[in-house]
């Protein structure tokens, strides 16, 4: 039995069949009363009241379905409705930029780039500096490696006396140049700070710092290498170094960056403990051992008691029942002032002598106690923290300095392959001399974004290769511009979506409808015959036949028309036979899932 709501559409078609459009809106209106939960009814509505001229109404009705779409995560439907009320209302920044949230959101970072780039020119047109410059931000939030976005706020942030964010959005683009391996543009851009930062001498190792600070050592190295062989005597160069190193895990070449840097800055002892630190987890006993007993009393001195007890018992976790290691960790208790652990050390020692009758293993004098470091006797020279010349022949593992400096030095040169794409058309030379703002610098060199000539909608390049993902999104995203025939939109999405190998002859079929729907029935055909060259299916090539035949149909080229349905085995267009609108039914709407 027929429902109010299945009346009043009936009658609804009906009125339209006639071209009474008004009066089918109002049948409309009351339908979405009876259920306004109705979307596609409501979506209906809004087609018709935009025909009639009710932008204002159709506007309404458009932004509450984009709302219900976003806030229940179907985005690509939302981008859609969206898409055509910006078509609507091309002049409407706040719409460019619900778009490019919400391409953003499902991951479409082009097209998200493509709407912010319209707000940012509509404010670079009204000369609205602050809210440009926040676009530009965002935009670099959504592609955090697009080097000329980098270029852009960097020069911004100069221009507008923010120097603090410019010098680090320089150093982030450096950054990357640096990745890049590009020493031509690199080089350019140092001219460039020179230039801005006076200041500022240590421009590209601040930005090696960065690269390390945030867990790229790798891509730091070699940059940091040549730094040092330009001034081997900064010693923050040689900090980063070690930093880079210990974060790849590598302790040899950690253990050697460490050695070469003591040979310039020997007062670093915290890179001397570093080195011992290396030795330990190498498992280099004797080594280790030799060497914590010779600058043992550095490590006291310049670092604390308890990092020195802590040294001692890295080192006991290679041999723990070693005389030498027991008699300086007692030693190091007694600094600590910790007497009753270096008491139960000192036991542990008496069992070891007592299985080794005539070996000594403590040199502890009774002036060490809490409070009273015992470094220095009544001579003034230091006694309690080495080891007898008895020990160390009996242990035979005494090294002198040049001993321990060869037995641990190795080679630095290490070459870093570094696996990034660099961009072509990549132009630093827009870098601008004057320090007053100058709309010009917000400029972008060709190969940022590729603005399709008399379309409002761009297409960005951006870094990452394109996957089977990709292709599903755009090819739904096409789908949903077709139903809100937005032709021109779907036929680029279709574009897109036809790099993915499986689904290429679908795709370019999609795209030539979609280019007839809008007129352009040129590039349609065209299209079409490049499929026809193609290795198709026979299926397929059926399809392709059928799609050109109604191109030449609709030029009135009827007799070419008629040729290729014979070839393709059918007398006459049919839904069945060429399902290529894709009209959806209430049912298809309420199921087209795109979330």
């Amino acid at each position: 039995m027929a429902t109010d709501k299945d009346k009043l559409l009936d009658e609804a078609q009906k009125l339209l069949l006639r071209g009474q459009s008004e009066k089918a809106i109002k049948i409309y209106k009351q339908v979405l009363k009876l259920e306004p939960a109705a979307i596609n009814h409501r979506q209906k509505l809004a087609e018709l009241l935009s025909k009639a001229g009710c932008l204002k109404e159709a506007r309404a009705e458009y932004e509450t379905i984009g709302r219900h779409y976003s806030s229940n995560g179907f985005y690509l439907k939302a981008i859609a409705v969206y898409k055509k009320l910006q078509t609507m209302f091309p002049e409407e920044t706040g719409i460019s930029l619900t778009l490019a949230e919400l391409n953003e959101k499902h991951g479409l970072t082009a097209n998200a780039l493509a709407e912010y780039r319209q707000v940012f020119d509509s404010h670079m047109k009204r000369n609205a500096v602050a809210e440009a410059l926040l676009i530009l931000e965002k935009m670099a939030t959504v592609d955090r490696r697009n080097l000329q976005i980098k270029q852009m706020l960097a020069e911004a942030y100069f221009n507008s006396d923010r120097k603090e964010e410019a010098y680090a959005a320089f150093g982030s683009l450096a950054g990357l140049l640096q990745e890049n391996g590009d020493k031509v543009f690199e080089e350019q851009l140092k001219l460039r700070i020179a230039q801005l930062f006076p200041e500022k001498s240590d421009f590209m190792l601040d930005v090696l710092a960065v690269q390390v600070a945030g867990g790229k050592g790798a891509e730091a190295l070699s940059g940091l290498h040549e730094l040092l062989r330009e001034n081997p005597n900064n010693s923050r160069t040689w900090d980063i170094l070690i930093n880079a190193y210990m974060q790849l895990n590598q302790p040899q070449r950690l253990k050697a960056a460490a050695l070469h840097c003591l040979k310039f800055f020997p007062e670093k002892t915290a890179v001397r403990k570093l080195l011992l630190e290396c030795m330990i987890a190498e498992g280099e006993l004797a080594l280790a051992l030799a060497f914590l007993e010779k600058h043992e009393n550095e490590f006291f001195e310049k670092l604390s008691p308890s990092q020195l007890l802590e040294m001692y018992h890295g080192i006991r976790q290679i041999d723990p029942i070693n005389g030498r290691i027991l008699s300086g960790l007692q030693r190091a208790y007694h600094l600590a002032g910790e007497s009753d652990k270096a008491e139960a050390v000192a036991a542990s020692i008496s069992s070891l002598e007592a299985f080794s009758p005539g070996r000594k293993y403590t040199d502890v004098p009774e002036s060490v106690e809490p409070g009273n470091d015992g470094l220095e006797d009544n001579a003034g020279e230091p006694t309690v923290f080495h080891p007898t010349s008895q020990q160390v022949q009996n242990q035979q593992t005494a090294m002198d300095d040049e001993d321990l400096d060869f037995a641990i030095e190795t080679d630095i040169e290490i070459d870093i392959d570094i696996d990034v794409d660099m961009d072509p058309d990549l132009d630093l030379s827009v870098f601008a001399s004057e320090n007053s703002f100058d709309a010009d610098l917000f400029s972008v060199e060709p190969g940022m974004i590729a603005v399709d000539n008399g379309s409002s909608f761009r297409n960005v390049r951006f870094g990452s290769e394109f996957d089977n993902s990709d292709a599903q999104t755009h090819h739904d995203l096409g789908i949903a511009f077709r139903e809100m025939e937005l032709f021109e939109e779907a036929a680029r999405e279709f574009l897109q979506a036809a790099s993915d190998p499986s689904r290429t002859v679908a795709c370019l079929l999609l795209r030539s409808a979609s280019l007839r729907e809008n007129g352009d029935l040129d590039a349609a055909e065209a299209c079409l015959k490049i499929l026809l060259q193609q290795t198709v299916t026979p299926a397929e090539f059926s399809l392709v036949k059928q799609e050109l035949a109604l191109v030449y149909q609709v030029t009135g080229r009827t007799e070419e028309a008629e040729q290729l349905l014979a070839e393709a085995g059918i007398s006459t267009f049919s839904k069945s036979d060429l399902d290529l609108n894709l009209d959806f039914t209430d049912d298809d709407i309420d199921d087209f899932d795109l979330k």
